[in-house]
């Protein structure tokens, strides 16, 4: 599709799993697609763990809207589509930690997960994972724009105009906000609830060479 072609029916802002998935569908059934990435492929991504609901959506999906690659990224059975960049997520792991404290076993517990009927889930590799479903929207037919952040929604009668950060415009009858945390929309329109009703923390990291304990 012509890249100069500025007027789109859906504009999507965000080219992970979700941004680019729902690209994928649209472009396969016939939609002008543009898809505004922020940063280019490959790059770093959380969000690595599948779980059931998750894998069976993918592959409904992948089903009712006649886009096969989506369910490669659901579970253990379709691992050979995929390489070797990814795993096979057998449990979950729950560690309760006190400060100065050894680890206690009976704090600890393992959510096994099932491997009928299709196989243990998966930890992607996100950064292989969302590389690989932009290059198939693209292959549907959606514009990407890679290093292209948008700065600004404005809502017309007909639809939306969004500006990129080099003042280009591009208007749309709809708008997909697929940024996540870093959601556009959200902080334009103050969509978000800042008054937190706990005092807890989500942390993250990832490692290597970790011993088993």
């Amino acid at each position: 599709m012509d890249q100069q072609h500025h007027d789109y029916d859906i504009a999507v802002i965000g080219s992970g799993i979700g941004g680019s998935s729902l690209g994928m569908i649209l472009a396969r059934h016939g939609l002008r697609v543009i898809i505004f990435e922020a940063k280019s492929h490959p790059r770093f991504a959380i969000g690595e763990s599948m779980i059931l609901e998750t894998s069976e959506t993918m592959r409904a999906l992948a089903e009712w809207f006649d886009v096969p690659e989506l369910a490669y990224f659901s579970s253990e059975n379709y691992f050979n589509f995929i390489g070797t960049s990814h795993g096979v997520k057998r449990h979950f792991s729950y560690l309760h930690h006190e400060e100065g404290k050894p680890q206690q076993i009976d704090h600890a517990l393992q959510a096994v997960i099932p491997r009928q009927p299709h196989g243990h889930e998966l930890h992607l590799y996100r950064q292989d994972v969302d590389s690989y479903l932009t290059t198939c929207a693209v292959r549907y037919g959606a514009t990407v724009l890679q290093n292209t952040p948008i700065t600004q929604i404005a809502l017309t009668e007909t639809g939306v105009t969004l500006t990129t950060h080099r003042g280009a415009h591009y208007s749309a009858a709809y708008v997909v906000d697929a940024g996540g945390y870093k959601s556009l929309i959200a902080d334009q329109f103050n969509l978000r609830d800042h008054d937190l009703r706990t005092h807890s923390r989500g942390l993250f990291t990832h490692m290597v060479g970790v011993p088993d304990f």
